[in-house]
């Protein structure tokens, strides 16, 4: 019995209900997001804003902070973001215009370190990442919310809805945005790290 005196998954499921969306914990980070399509998908379209705010007036070694010894540097952040959005380019694409197409996964570790985050220009990163948002922004709300519904196949995380996916993202990219915050938080008090 939980406190409320019922128990079971009907409950657990009943209390994952909200504002007539069901939740579901997210196989790719674990977490339950919470938003509905429509704030999900604004909170994506707000995320270009929100970066450019964050690494406003750094120079190029300002790019080069990071948020802990060992961490990625705000450079590394940015190009990862970029990466991430010609990953799900491809993924809402993908769904969107096949039935349960295979997704192909990606390491990004391999991805930093072969192409070089740490050496590229973090302000054409940022451009790229600004247009590639507002390009898959659009084939979402064009698609339609009727769409958001396929998926397609992920060799570790399974079945990836369209709406799975996008609500991921933006958890994904508030951790990002957290961490550049950080990043600088971390060098106002400390300095760089060693």
């Amino acid at each position: 019995m939980t406190k409320h005196g019922v128990g079971g998954s009907a409950t657990l499921a009943a209390r994952r209900r909200t504002r007539s969306v069901v939740l579901e914990d997210c196989p790719i980070c674990k977490h339950v997001h919470t938003e509905s399509d429509a704030r999900a998908l604004a909170g994506l379209s707000e995320t270009p804003k929100a970066l450019e705010k964050l690494v406003r007036g750094l120079s190029a070694k300002g790019f080069d902070w990071n948020y802990g010894p060992g961490k990625w540097s705000i450079r590394q952040i940015v190009c990862h973001l970029r990466d991430v959005e010609t990953v799900f380019a491809v993924r809402y694409r993908k769904v969107l215009t096949e039935k349960n197409p295979p997704l192909v996964a990606w390491e990004q570790e391999d991805w930093a370190r072969d192409t070089r985050y740490a050496k590229q220009d973090a302000k054409a990163a940022l451009a790229a990442f600004r247009e590639l948002r507002a390009a898959n922004l659009e084939t979402l709300r064009l698609a339609g919310a009727e769409a958001f519904g396929r998926a397609g196949l992920h060799p570790e995380y399974g079945a990836l809805t369209a709406r799975r996916m996008f609500r991921h993202q933006l958890y994904h990219d508030r951790r990002h945005l957290e961490q550049i915050a950080e990043a600088r938080k971390a060098r106002r008090s400390h300095g760089a790290w060693k």
